[in-house]
């Protein structure tokens, strides 16, 4: 007989991390989106041409203590590709484009002491954080001309440092391990000797 009780559920984590960047590449492409021949992709919407921009920073982490000296390598691309994992397609989202509805249809809700609060599913992902050999390997899609002023400041700057958000979410359907989520993406410009201050990591809430 089991006496131990009900298993606790591992719940999600929030951290940061900074890194110095050692080293960027920038690259462009302009041609035919590849999608329109893809039958299972493709619809009345898909664009025929497509141009994406990418950015690569290669860099070590300054904090927190216990990744200090771990490198990393940041990927940033441009949008939400129909090949990403998560919604939404587009960026003029609001949270109420991902209010939970029954079966039926209809907006579901849960009573907070007198209230009625909406329930919601929205999407708390732009990217991932994985390791292979030895190496970590940040990547996530970001707004056009968010990522394009993100180019130019790191081409006129002398040194950048970039902050990395992430949400650490146990594996679902039981399997061993988590994934790490990547929430934001900021970049920081500094002088040689000047380095990043932490922003506080964001905390889950209680229960």
């Amino acid at each position: 007989m089991n006496t131990s009780g009900p298993t606790k559920l591992p719940k999600d984590e929030w951290n940061n991390f900074g890194l110095r960047v050692l080293d960027y590449n920038v690259s462009l492409d302009w041609g035919f989106n590849s999608t329109i021949h893809d039958r299972r992709r493709r619809s009345d919407e898909s664009p025929v041409y497509e141009s994406n921009r990418y950015l690569t920073l290669d860099g070590v982490v300054l904090w927190p203590e216990e990744q200090e000296g771990d490198f990393y390598r940041v990927s940033l691309s441009e949008g939400l590709k129909d090949w990403f994992v998560g919604p939404p397609k587009d960026y003029s989202v609001k949270l109420g484009d991902f209010a939970v509805e029954d079966k039926h249809g209809r907006r579901k809700y849960r009573k907070y002491k007198d209230e009625l609060i909406g329930i919601y599913d929205p999407p708390y992902e732009i990217g991932m954080i994985e390791k292979s050999g030895g190496q970590y390997h940040a990547w996530a899609n970001l707004e056009g001309e968010i990522l394009s002023q993100m180019i130019n400041l790191v081409l006129n700057a002398n040194t950048t440092y970039v902050h990395v958000y992430e949400i650490i979410k146990p594996k679902p359907n039981g399997r061993r391990g988590k994934n790490r989520w990547v929430t934001r993406v900021s970049i920081h410009l500094g002088d040689e000797d000047e380095r990043v201050m932490p922003t506080p990591p964001l905390k889950t809430k209680p229960g």
